[in-house]
């Protein structure tokens, strides 16, 4: 029984060496906005809910454009030419609780994608994110898209947004 015991903890020992360090500087608010995937992005375009079959639909005219669903929003923005200067930064945070049974306060923060496109517009798309915690660890989690817009039109409705991303990946390296 002593053996097992010191075993356990050697064992925990060495799981906790290793997971700290990798925890503390993984999976921040940023990244979670870098690794957004097109299929969850739909899924929070939709401000009542969305279907499996809409779902599918926005797939599907999402594979006419050569993209997959679930690759990164941020990864596809860089594969077509003619947009440059992306960037993800927090631009807003404050603090709250989850859950009335939490202990602790989370961050919550207002992430922003912006790119250009090869006519100059800048496009801004904000996102609410909360931050991992590191009591009781948990990892960062996407809520939705706050807002989009552009230097030239302004504020996007939810129609308007969709249509953005069909119109820069309509034909790759068009902007």
């Amino acid at each position: 029984m002593q053996k097992f015991f010191g075993f356990w903890l050697g064992l925990m020992m060495l799981i906790y060496t290793v997971f700290t360090p990798i925890y503390l500087f993984s999976n921040s608010s940023t990244d979670e906005v870098e690794e957004i995937t097109f299929e969850k992005l739909l899924v929070s375009l939709s401000y009542r809910g969305i279907s499996q079959s809409e779902l599918d639909k926005k797939v599907k005219i999402l594979e006419t454009l050569n993209i997959e669903a679930d690759e990164g929003i941020v990864d596809a923005l860089e594969d077509i030419d003619g947009v440059n200067n992306i960037s993800v930064k927090i631009i807003g945070s404050r603090n709250i609780r989850v859950d009335s049974r939490d202990l602790v306060d989370r961050s919550l923060d207002n992430i922003r994608l912006s790119f250009t496109d090869k006519e100059s517009r800048v496009y801004n798309l904000d996102f609410i994110v909360i931050d991992k915690s590191y009591f009781l660890p948990g990892f960062s989690e996407m809520l939705g898209l706050k807002s989009v817009n552009d230097s030239i039109l302004g504020d996007y409705n939810n129609t308007m947004k969709w249509q953005l991303f069909e119109n820069i990946f309509k034909e790759e390296g068009s902007l």
